[in-house]
C-alpha cells in the first residue's frame, strides 16, 4: 500500500508508509484500489498545538516548491 509517485509503461513506483519508494512492473500489477480515506492514521495531529501544526504544513508547502 501506498501512493505513486511516477507512472509510465516501464514502471509504476509507489512510496510506503515507511517513505520507502519501490518500482514495480505494470504488468505485476494484479489489482489496483483508490482508498477513500487518507493514509494518514486518524487523530495523529490531535496532540500538536496550532504552531506545531503550521510549522509541518510550511515544511511541506517547502517540498513542493522543491
Amino acid at each position: 500500500m501506498g501512493f505513486i509517485t511516477l507512472g509510465s509503461a516501464e514502471k509504476v513506483v509507489i512510496r510506503n508508509l515507511a517513505g520507502q519508494e519501490i518500482a514495480i512492473k505494470p504488468g505485476d500489477i494484479t489489482n489496483r484500489i483508490q482508498l477513500p480515506q487518507s493514509m494518514m492514521p486518524p487523530g495523529l495531529v490531535d496532540q500538536l498545538t496550532i504552531f506545531e501544526f503550521a510549522s509541518i504544513l510550511d515544511y511541506l508547502e517547502g517540498l513542493a516548491k522543491k
